[in-house]
Parts: C-alpha cells; sequence; structure tokens
C-alpha cells in the first residue's frame, strides 16, 4: 500500500449525482444484509434512475456502485488508457459509494486484478489466501464465508491509500464510522493460455499447420484455463514472444503468428474504445497551421500497431489503419513508439509535405493531438 495519495482529482462524492445522471451509468443500489447482497429497486426517469429515490435507498444503508466510467468520465478514462498502454492489459474503472458502518458484497473472489483506490472516508478491508478451488475467471461469492480461516490481511484503507487484491483472492470491505468512496480499478491479465489461443486462430488464419500435439496442448489448456500463468506487463514490447514456439515453427513463421496474435490482442483492447481527452475539434483547425515546430502528442498513449502489407507499411490504431508510401515504415515506428515530438523530429527519407499529410491524418482521426505552447 502507498499513502497520501489525492484521489479527488479523479472524481470525489460530489461527482456521484452527476455520474448516476448518464442514462448508460451500469449502476447497483445494493447492501449486504441477511448474508446476502439486496439490490434496491430504483426508481427510473426516462431510462436514468430517479435521483430522490437514490437518495432514500442510501438512507437506509444501500451503496451506490456505478462500473465502466472509464467510458465516459474523462479522468478515469485516461487512467485506465494510461494503464492499458504501460501494462498491455484491459483496464475499466468502478466506484463503490457507502453509507457509515455498511458494505455492499459479501466475501467474494474476482475474475481479474484489483487496485483499489480510497478516495474519501476510510474502509476496511479482509484480504484470504487464494484456494485451488477459486480458479473459475468470473469470480464468484465464497460458498459458507463463515468456514473462512483467519485473513491473511487485514487493513483500514484511507484517503489516498492503495490496495492490491490478485486475482482469485477472497475479499471483502465494510465502512467505518463515516462514508466511503473508492475506485476500483480492474486489470484483466493476458495468460498464456489466451496467448497460445490466439496463436492458434492466427496459424488457421493465416493457413499454417499446426502440429497436432501443439493443438492439443492448446485446446485442452483453452478448455481448463484456471488461473493459467501471466504474461509480464508490457508484453507487447518483449521480443522473446516467438520463443515459445521455438521447435514448432520456423522463425520467420514463427514472428509472423506472434505479429498477428498481438495485433488482435491491441483490435480486443481499442475497438471500442472513445478518446479519453476532450478538444479534437479545436485539433482540427490547427492541422492546416504545421511546421516543422508543431509539436504533437499521441493522445492517451494509445496502443498502436505497425506493419507491411503488400510492400506497404501502415500503423494500425482504434479501428483505423493509415497506409503510408513506400519508405514511410521507419516513419511509422517511430510515431507508434514516441508520446510526443515534433515535424523536426521524424526520420528523413520521406518529403515534408508526405510528413504533414500523414500527421494531419492522424490528428483528423484522433491519434494525435496538437499540443499548444503555454
Amino acid at each position: 500500500m502507498e499513502a497520501g495519495q489525492d484521489f479527488s482529482k479523479l472524481l470525489c462524492a460530489d461527482d456521484v449525482d452527476q455520474l448516476l445522471r448518464y442514462a448508460d451509468a451500469n449502476y447497483r443500489i445494493v447492501k449486504y444484509a441477511d448474508g446476502k447482497s439486496i439490490n434496491y429497486d430504483v426508481r427510473k426517469i426516462v431510462n436514468a434512475p430517479d435521483l430522490y429515490s437514490v437518495y432514500e435507498a442510501w438512507e437506509q444503508g444501500y451503496s451506490i456502485s456505478i462500473d465502466y466510467l472509464n467510458r465516459y468520465w474523462p479522468a478515469l478514462a485516461e487512467l485506465c488508457q494510461h494503464l492499458e498502454s504501460v501494462t498491455h492489459f484491459r483496464v475499466a474503472a468502478n466506484i463503490y459509494f457507502t453509507p457509515p458502518g455498511d458494505q455492499c458484497f459479501p466475501p467474494h473472489y474476482d475474475g481479474h486484478e484489483v487496485i483499489v483506490l480510497q478516495v474519501e472516508g476510510e474502509k476496511e478491508w479482509k484480504v484470504w489466501d487464494r484456494k485451488p478451488e477459486y480458479t473459475l475467471e468470473e469470480g464468484s461469492p465464497v460458498e459458507n464465508p463463515e468456514s473462512l480461516p483467519p485473513p491473511v490481511m487485514e487493513t483500514t484503507l484511507k484517503e489516498g491509500d492503495v490496495l492490491y487484491v490478485p486475482q482469485g483472492f477472497p475479499h471483502q470491505a465494510r465502512t467505518t464510522e463515516g462514508r466511503s468512496l473508492h475506485i476500483t480499478l480492474q486489470i484483466l491479465p493476458v495468460t498464456v493460455t489466451m496467448f497460445r489461443g490466439l496463436i492458434l486462430q492466427a496459424a488457421e488464419h493465416l493457413k499454417v499447420r499446426v502440429p497436432d500435439e501443439l493443438r492439443g496442448s492448446i485446446r485442452d489448456s483453452l478448455e481448463n484455463p484456471g488461473l493459467g500463468e501471466r504474461l509480464p506487463p508490457g508484453f507487447l514490447d518483449h521480443e522473446d514472444l516467438a520463443d515459445s514456439l521455438q521447435g514448432w515453427f520456423e522463425m520467420p513463421v514463427r514472428s509472423r503468428l506472434v505479429e498477428v496474435a498481438k495485433n488482435a490482442i491491441i483490435h480486443g483492447m481499442t475497438y471500442d474504445r472513445q478518446p479519453a481527452t476532450t478538444g479534437h475539434f479545436g485539433f482540427l483547425k490547427d492541422i492546416r497551421l504545421i511546421d516543422a515546430g508543431t509539436v504533437f502528442r499521441k493522445r492517451n498513449q494509445s496502443l498502436c500497431t505497425t506493419g507491411l502489407s503488400n510492400g506497404e507499411p501502415w500503423l494500425r490504431f482504434h479501428r483505423h489503419r493509415v497506409v503510408g508510401e513506400n519508405g514511410m515504415g521507419e516513419l511509422f515506428r517511430f510515431i507508434s513508439e514516441s508520446d510526443n515530438f515534433s515535424l523536426a523530429d521524424l526520420p528523413e527519407g520521406v518529403s515534408e509535405k508526405a510528413k504533414k499529410r500523414v500527421l494531419g491524418q492522424l490528428v483528423r482521426q484522433g491519434f494525435l493531438s496538437i499540443e499548444h505552447p503555454e
């Protein structure tokens, strides 16, 4: 745990009303009582919750839980996309706003990693050790929680504290004398089994023959994934990913299979993502003013891939694929590996006119933003 962070810059209790006004908010009004979680039947007004109904539930000890806030709350969208760019794992953000002396859920374990950011108040946490049976990827409440052994951790999170709970570790949280607001970051790791499954799909796509022994091994592990061995954070940048296929395929084929699998992972993480930052339409008017000193920044450190098809280099991000002329491969690689740069920083070998055209296209499609001097 680390203390002293100011998470109110991400959101605070005053924002909860506004968050609930979003008609598509994935929310629950819930409390844990008599050994089970009880949902409050909130009235609706034009598909959004009636806030007066929510206030009534809060006074009766119900917590407010809102999932996937990274889809529309800019600060959390930016945080999650930054973590995704660093870890290469999918990340989502939920919040839990709990009245004094209450809790939302029974002891349970999750099918993902959890990082808790305590925004306001205090919350008492208990974490139990993982057991072999706690391996369902979806997570689940613990059966017979009264039979749990002593927890491996008991702690009280205070404002600014951080807690990490690994996948499969049962846990519960309860407020003390005051209310509590915390953010939960859900991190879904990529396992070796998942990656090998993508390799199998890549082989079928590329019409590469997969040895029967390897195919059987991959399918067996996909049918019984358990928790599985995780790939390390930042694994997409590791040059030794193809080593796990050594002995099964020749090197050029291994590299191609890994490239297709990596593209599939990035596409799966980004195809439904909205840009986290605002101001896009302001950038558009600046495209015609691009010159050697113009500074560009990759929006939200967007994940992207580069490659070559039929002799033409390309850069892919989100649902877009920008194709360049011959000689632009190095330029695309430079852009994909840089967080910010100027036109003058780009590699030689491509005309300034062509560079401006590509940069303008990447700004228009939301991959790059134009930095304005202070």
